[in-house]
């Protein structure tokens, strides 16, 4: 779609959906400028931007200033972490859409316009996704936006798309919650659970949002601590829908008891044999950091429960997953 036409307000329509961008931000002095200005230079009509700093030492809020014309309202004070800095902005939102953009990650142009024409093609739709993809110092990296068959479900266990390409209307986040501030790694797992359950998911393959893959980044730091805490939250939905089988295993696995709301939707069902699928899956994807960290009584529990429940899934690397689960089944008493 050419500029002019992505420009161009469809048929039928009088103006642009209005849109909320949070950028929470702690000294990310070196990162956040370029993201201020992939967000400022969409030039979409009708955004609201907030920027909500928490309190940064370094050359952070000098840069806020010097694009605070172009900012709907900013601050910076101490906060009790990313999840309250997001909250701050999306309850002082006012836009039909809104997502936030992290001060190291920035929007690809024209972005918004994609966004906001595909809410404006799907009415019904209440969380939109495009492209998100990695890049660094050096450039381009691999996109995040994976297409599989069983999509639907992929929702529930590892959703396929990054932070960044995901923007939501406003009214079901006030209706499902914000997010949770108890929660510093999965908040936004958490979140999209919740997102999923209600609202009705529409794809886009264009490419919206790009993730900073730099050292300091929180994603690349603390992965451990991040593994529990989505443990905790798929352990949560697991028990929202009942599934004993899941809970022992992801309890045996060391998934951590949080007390999360939010899972329960009269109108979405699962099988036994979905949930089993599902469980099997998010299971999968911390097999390699199990082994790498010693893990072993999630690497006995995990594979026993993937070899019962998803054969299909354990013969794809049935002599690795074989090796690993005679290993963890002679070594899961040692402590990890």
């Amino acid at each position: 779609m050419n500029k002019s036409v992505l420009h161009t307000l469809p048929e039928g329509h009088t103006e642009w959906p209005k849109i909320t961008v949070v950028t929470p931000s702690y000294n990310q002095g070196p990162y956040i400028e370029e993201t201020i200005l992939s967000i400022i230079g969409q030039q979409y009509p009708n955004l609201e931007y907030f920027v909500v700093d928490g309190g940064s030492t370094d050359e952070t809020v000098s840069i806020i200033r010097k694009y605070s014309e172009h900012i709907n309202w900013w601050v910076s004070e101490k906060d009790r972490g990313q999840s309250d800095a997001i909250n701050k902005g999306f309850k002082r939102a006012t836009g039909d859409i809104v997502n936030w953009i992290n001060s190291d990650d920035i929007l690809y142009p024209n972005a918004l316009f994609h966004i906001a024409q595909t809410y404006m093609a799907n009415p019904d739709a209440g969380f939109v996704y495009g492209k998100t993809q990695r890049f660094n110092s050096e450039g381009p990296m691999e996109m995040m936006q994976h297409d599989v068959p069983d999509l639907p479900l992929m929702y529930y266990y590892y959703f396929p798309y990054g932070q960044q390409g995901c923007f939501y209307k406003r009214s079901i986040l006030e209706q499902i919650g914000y997010l949770n501030e108890s929660l510093h790694f999965s908040m936004d797992f958490d979140l999209f659970i919740r997102l999923h359950l209600h609202a009705r998911t529409v794809k886009t393959d264009v490419l919206v949002g790009g993730f900073r893959d730099h050292v300091a980044s929180k994603t690349n730091n603390l992965e451990s601590v991040m593994v529990q805490e989505n443990l905790g939250v798929f352990r949560c939905l697991m028990q929202a829908f009942g599934y004993t089988k899941g809970l022992d295993t992801l309890a045996a696995c060391g998934a951590p008891a949080l007390e999360l709301n939010g899972y329960n939707n009269p109108n979405v069902s699962f099988t036994e044999a979905e949930l089993g699928h599902m469980t099997s899956r998010f299971l999968v994807r911390y097999i390699y950091f199990s082994e790498v960290n010693g893990k072993h009584q999630y690497l006995y529990h995990a594979l026993k429960f993937i070899r019962q429940h998803d054969p299909q899934e354990y013969q794809k690397k049935r002599n690795y997953f074989d090796r690993l689960y005679r290993k963890a089944a002679l070594l899961r008493f040692i402590k990890s």
